[in-house]
């Protein structure tokens, strides 16, 4: 249940904040044991093998993983569903931009995630493979739209190109009198006008 965890969420590169990186969920017994051949290795999150790298947080998580190194569960999709009161949601972030999520109504709401993209990169020269994983084992690294299937492929290149040309702004967004549904806090004056980020 995701009730139980104060942070959820995906690593694509295996860096965050220049502090933790993430590796295959394993046993105490595996993460603590320091030999390699008696233990095999924890696969690292790895960018290029079209999967997310799952990761879910607790205050003793930390502990628990002996240091920022996160246990993480490789997927194809997720759905996250949330349950709260009125006026509450959870904060999220979307291609950097931290978002926040709720519903005017009180009632639960869904978000679906799944691989959109395939976007190369540029590796330099500080490349460490037991972070990254080998970054020729992942097939091409070329742009290319994700998508298990020709018409899943199609309405993902459908939705790009609805988000940007902004026709996903009234999805995305709330309006004033959504935010006071939710008995939110509304601002009044010039940016009232405008449209307030999820």
């Amino acid at each position: 249940s995701g009730s139980r965890y104060r942070e959820v969420g995906f690593l694509n590169v295996n860096w965050q904040a220049s502090f933790a990186h993430g590796s295959d969920r394993a046993s105490l017994g595996q993460r603590i044991c320091p030999c390699p051949a008696a233990v095999p290795s924890r696969e690292p999150a790895k960018f290029n093998d079209g999967r997310m790298d799952m990761y879910r947080l607790k205050f003793r998580s930390l502990v628990k993983s002996l240091g920022p190194r996160y246990q993480t569960d490789k997927r194809e999709r997720m759905r996250l569903t949330y349950r709260g009161a009125k006026g509450q949601g959870i904060f999220f972030q979307w291609d950097g931009e931290a978002r926040f999520a709720f519903s005017p109504s009180g009632d639960p709401f869904t978000i679906n995630i799944r691989k959109v993209l395939n976007i190369p990169v540029v590796l330099g020269p500080q490349l460490d493979t037991t972070i990254t994983g080998d970054p020729l084992s992942g097939g091409s690294g070329k742009f290319e739209f994700a998508g298990a299937s020709p018409l899943e492929r199609a309405q993902t290149i459908t939705r790009v190109l609805q988000l940007v040309a902004g026709g996903l702004d009234a999805e995305l967004n709330a309006t004033r009198e959504e935010m006071r549904r939710a008995g939110l806090h509304v601002e009044s004056g010039a940016d009232a006008e405008s449209h307030a980020a999820l």
